[in-house]
C-alpha cells in the first residue's frame, strides 16, 4: 500500500506539467530523473535503472520492522530544495 501511495505522489510531482517544475528528486545521494520510457501507471523517477518508490519502500519496510512505532522521515531534495517526508502508519 505505501509504495502505491507514493508512486501516485511522485507520479503527480511530474504529471502536474509535465516535468516542467521538477526536474530532478535526490534521495540517499543518488539522483533520479523521470524517464519518459517508464512502464509504471504512476512514478517513473529513475536512477541507473531503480525506482525511487523501490528504494523509499524499501526504506520505510525496514525502518517499520526495526521500530513500527517510529518510521521517522524521509529526507528528499526537489530540484534544488530540501523535503521531509514523515511516515506515520495509522491502525
Amino acid at each position: 500500500m505505501v509504495d502505491t501511495d507514493l508512486s501516485r505522489l511522485l507520479g503527480a510531482l511530474y504529471r502536474m506539467d509535465d516535468g516542467v517544475s521538477v526536474k530532478k528528486i535526490t534521495y540517499n545521494g543518488n539522483e533520479y530523473t523521470w524517464n519518459s520510457n517508464g512502464e509504471s501507471s504512476g512514478s517513473n523517477w529513475e536512477s541507473q535503472g531503480n525506482a525511487l518508490v523501490s528504494s523509499l519502500a524499501t526504506d520505510i519496510t525496514t525502518a517499520y520492522q526495526t521500530n513500527p512505532s517510529d518510521l521517522g522521515t524521509l529526507d528528499l531534495k526537489i530540484n534544488d530544495t530540501d523535503v521531509t517526508l514523515t511516515c506515520t502508519i495509522t491502525a
